[in-house]
């Protein structure tokens, strides 16, 4: 049985502060890890100008080859990049170094690909599409399991803003912050105080803003309002509730959504320098089979793209170079308040809508590949650059150093990976949440707001049917996107029949990141789709560390499941209350595309 392996390896050029395909001519090969002898190449060929390689495997139907990658410079060739020509010389000082030998061994493997694929670690079906190859960076080492980290997840908005705030005030040297969403509202403003007032006192502040995925978030809110009229099978009097409750939640989104004055004093602050996230909108024009239904029309007219557009969708905040913040939270009142909310009261009895979230505050050797992300985009967007400190860890490190000062073991840490999304470079997130969903053994549990990856949902099914406990805790009704509610309810009798668990968190929003496997913890930016797995700038940071995850979980899904509603067979007519063009759109679009 003939399979193609699409493949493309990139280098950070830091002069153009981009990714570029790898010069023409280097040696791919892809070998089988199953045999004791010298492992036995399948397949080989060279790169072209763009960094892209095909891969012919002549296997077996049946066959499950442990396969890993390996590129090599050619034997008498030189290894690094001249910047202009992007061709391989001689070392100098101005050149990109590539590896002689790069491998992808322990971290990729095919396994039955399907009709596309998918890669992922250790028992991945990953072999990509000549239109979208599978990427792979040979100049940055795959993510480091880093030991001796201090950890505390922080539940909900009280308890991330508290440390927020506290780490901007005690920074000494520099603030970095990188957030998809900051709106002008009271968390907003006051957040921009602090990092005013910081840099008035000296202390560099670096802002990573996405400006444009902020100001167009009140289009998602009007989409609520085409699923009404045209997707749900709604009866009046609440059809006209529900319209008009999305008028002025629109208006809302709008008004808190204008940065223009936000964005101005950020501008004028000393010691504060911003920078602006600017990313091409892509309009998907689909071509479905068969007819198109009549909402489709209105559906896009409300949604300005309909395959995401790429996004920087993380939220991170680096203080010192010594302690980070990342997890779900952007800036905004529903995301941090000073007040918890009540957790048996629907978020609309409150003054001001709160939603369920979580964040991770991490000290220590970790934090330093949380720095690097932050650099890189920084760097990419046009900031200017700023310092690494020494390369060789341990040689002469300052530990003041502002930006990347020495970060010894902290006493009774704990080992922390850090994996992110760098769309066209990077996809070690995926890889890793795959891996872990799949080598769950006892227990996997899992909380996302946005449910739609195809493979995500093959892993968690294949894995549930391994005899492997699997609870999924989702957003009920309140969530905030329409598509992700009903795509993720169009999945319930498959996730069911392998025996999941499924739960709907009530009340409010949920839009915790995070799930548990075994006694390993994830915590980041990251949803199970497929925007969050190609698409989107994204970071997480998985905590392999036994206390942590047993004191996480009892603080987390032990408090959420009572206060969800288990999802059985027999509920899932009332929660599909949608329409034929709504079925089509979820499943033609949403599981497709988002």
């Amino acid at each position: 049985m003939a399979r193609t392996l699409h493949l493309r390896f990139v280098a950070w050029d830091p002069h153009t502060a981009r990714f570029r395909g790898v010069p023409a001519g280097l040696v791919v090969e892809a070998l089988d890890d199953r045999t004791l002898r010298r492992d036995p190449v399948l397949d080989a060929a060279r790169t072209d100008p763009d960094g892209q390689v095909h891969l012919e495997l002549d296997l077996e139907a049946d066959a499950t080859p442990d396969l890993y990658l390996r590129v090599r410079v050619p034997e008498g060739t030189p290894h690094h990049v001249d910047p202009d020509s992007w061709r391989l010389v001689r070392k100098r000082p101005d050149t990109v170094r590539l590896p002689r030998t790069w491998e992808s061994r322990d971290r990729t493997a095919v396994e039955r690909p399907g009709r596309s694929g998918e890669w992922d670690d250790w028992s991945g079906v990953r072999i990509g599409r000549p239109d979208a190859p599978v990427t792979f960076e040979l100049t940055r080492p795959r993510p480091r399991l880093r030991p001796g980290n201090l950890a505390t997840a922080l539940i909900d908005g009280p308890a991330a803003l508290s440390r927020m705030e506290a780490l901007i005030r005690r920074a000494r040297h520099s603030i970095h912050i990188e957030m998809m969403l900051w709106f002008d509202d009271a968390i907003g403003r006051r957040l921009v105080d602090r990092l005013i007032e910081a840099g008035a006192r000296g202390v560099t502040v670096r802002v990573l803003l996405d400006r444009d995925t902020t100001e167009g978030t009140h289009t998602l809110t009007a989409l609520h309002g085409t699923w009404v009229k045209l997707l749900r099978t709604v009866e009046e009097p609440e059809r006209s509730r529900l319209l008009a409750e999305n008028a002025a939640d629109v208006a809302a989104e709008r008004a808190r959504g204008d940065l223009s004055t936000l964005v101005r004093r950020l501008r004028r602050a000393a010691g504060v320098e911003l920078k602006l996230s600017s990313f091409p909108k892509v309009f998907v024009r689909t071509a479905p089979e068969g007819p198109l239904p009549e909402a489709y029309a209105a559906l896009a007219a409300d949604r300005p793209w309909l395959n995401v557009a790429r996004i920087d969708h993380r939220k991170l905040l680096v203080v010192d170079g010594e302690t980070a913040l990342t997890g779900g939270m952007n800036v905004g009142t529903e995301y941090l308040h000073d007040t918890p909310f009540e957790p048996d009261h629907d978020s609309r009895e409150e003054p001001f809508v709160k939603w369920h979230d979580v964040m991770v505050e991490l000290d220590g050797p970790c934090v330093r590949d949380l720095q690097h992300l932050f650099r890189e985009r920084w760097v990419t967007e046009g900031g200017p650059r700023f310092g690494l400190g020494p390369r060789e860890e341990g040689a002469g490190l300052a530990p003041g150093h502002p930006t990347f000062p020495l970060l010894t073991e902290r006493d009774g840490g704990v080992p922390v990976r850090i994996v992110s999304t760098t769309p066209g470079a990077r996809s070690d997130l995926a890889r890793a949440f795959l891996g872990l969903i799949q080598r769950a053994r006892t227990e996997l549990l899992i909380s996302t707001p946005y449910f739609s990856s195809a493979d995500a949902l093959a892993a968690i099914v294949a894995t549930a049917r391994r005899g492997v406990r699997v609870v999924m805790v989702l957003p009920d009704h309140h969530n905030d996107s329409v598509d992700f509610l009903y795509a993720a309810r169009m999945h319930y009798a498959e996730l069911l029949a392998a025996g999941v668990e499924v739960y709907e968190y009530r009340h409010r929003m949920s839009h915790a990141k995070v799930f548990i496997a075994d006694d390993v913890t994830v915590i980041g930016s990251a949803n199970l789709n497929r925007t969050s797995f190609e698409n989107h700038y994204e970071v997480a940071a998985i905590l392999h560390d036994e206390a942590f995850t047993r004191d996480f979980r009892t603080r987390l899904f032990d408090v959420d499941l009572p206060r969800s509603r288990r999802i059985r067979t027999a509920d899932l007519d009332e929660l599909l209350d949608l329409n034929a063009a709504g079925r089509w759109w979820c499943r033609t679009v949403v599981h497709r595309f988002f």
